[in-house]
Formats: C-alpha cells, structure tokens, sequence
C-alpha cells in the first residue's frame, strides 16, 4: 500500500515544482531570445549576400579600369627609339639595315681606270684670275 506523504513532503514537491516553473520561464525567455537572434541572423545574412555581390561588382569595375590605364601606360612605357625620341637610328635596337646600294658589282676596282689618262687644273701664277 502506498503511504500518504507528509506535510513537509509536499511542502519540498510546491517548492520544486515552483523551481521548475520558474526555470521553464527562464526557457521559454531564452526560447524567444534565440528565436529574436535567429532571424537577426537571417536578415544578416542576407544583407552580408547583398554586399558580397555589390563588392565583386566594384572589384570587377576596378579590374576594368586597371586594365584600362595600365593599356593607356603602356603607351608611354614603349623604348625609346628613332621614331618617337631623339635617339640616332645606329642606336635602335633590332633595327633593319637596308641595303647600300642598288648597283651591281662590275668587278672593276674602284677609282680611275688602267689605261686611263687623267687631267687635272694647272698650276696658275695668279690664282684670282680665271
């Protein structure tokens, strides 16, 4: 047979279950408090999205941009050459050589030829006179 309890004994059962509403409110408050920061956090997120998208597309206009001036440097940084400085042409680098001439070889040695009787201005006793 079951035994009725005491005075006391129910005193101690109201007084946990009294310490068990209260700590079940302390949940139900955390409950909600999580719930609040929960959708905080989902709002957030969100927003950090919003923002991840909006910075890769200024790097993506500041990738363009770059691209861009450093094309528009690239303009000013070209070597120095004949063409467009004050550098001789026997100073360009890589530069063609044309040919000396267009004449074909004879196979005669240059200057006056064997046989060949030269002429030349005497010799005057006043120069100024022709």
């Amino acid at each position: 047979m079951s035994q009725i309890p005491t005075y006391e004994e129910l005193l101690n059962v109201v007084s946990k279950l009294i310490q068990l509403e209260k700590k079940f409110e302390q949940l139900e408050q955390k409950s909600k408090l999580l719930e609040r920061n929960a959708e905080q956090f989902k709002s957030n997120a969100e927003l950090w999205k919003k923002k991840a998208g909006l910075f890769e597309e200024k790097a993506n206009l500041l990738q363009r941009e770059n691209d861009i001036l450093k094309d528009r440097l690239a303009k000013y940084e070209i070597p120095k050459n004949s063409n467009n400085s004050s550098v001789p042409p026997s100073k360009d680098e890589n530069r063609t050589f044309k040919s000396k001439s267009l004449r074909k070889k004879t196979g005669r040695k240059p200057g006056g030829q064997k046989r060949h009787k030269g002429t030349t201005l005497e010799m005057v006793s006043d120069p100024k006179v022709v």
